[in-house]
């Protein structure tokens, strides 16, 4: 199953970059992503993590040549907040309230973002 994800992926990332589509998607992102010390590209897997998994996020994050600090910071960010979307018509279909539980997860998203890119910084990764 991880393979059917994974090389689609892969296959992917490597034909945007190839079109000039990651560089565009980087220079749209990288305000945004520049604020937890991550290139604009890095907007792929997060926004993989948030709308369709962690393996998906974690294939195109596999592909970016990031430092060992950006990856830490993204697989935490993605850690927080994966498949957001599913999870949140799942937790209100069961009665739970959905809106605060989605924004308690994109809170978390957030400060988990910004910590560890700091720490990473601070230790150098």
């Amino acid at each position: 199953m991880l393979f059917r994800v994974i090389i689609p992926t892969f296959i992917v990332m490597d034909l945007l970059d190839r079109l000039g589509v990651l560089r565009a998607i980087g220079s749209f992102f990288a305000p945004a992503m520049g604020i937890f010390r991550l290139p604009g590209e890095a907007a792929v897997p997060v926004l993989l993590g948030l709308f369709i998994n962690v393996v998906a996020a974690t294939a195109a994050l596999g592909t970016l040549g990031l430092s060992g600090g950006q990856i830490l910071t993204l697989g935490m960010m993605i850690g927080m907040s994966h498949s957001v979307v599913v999870e949140t018509v799942v937790m209100k279909a069961a009665g739970a309230r959905a809106g605060r539980l989605l924004l308690f997860r994109l809170v978390l998203f957030v400060l988990t973002g910004l910590v560890a890119s700091r720490i990473a910084a601070m230790v150098g990764a």
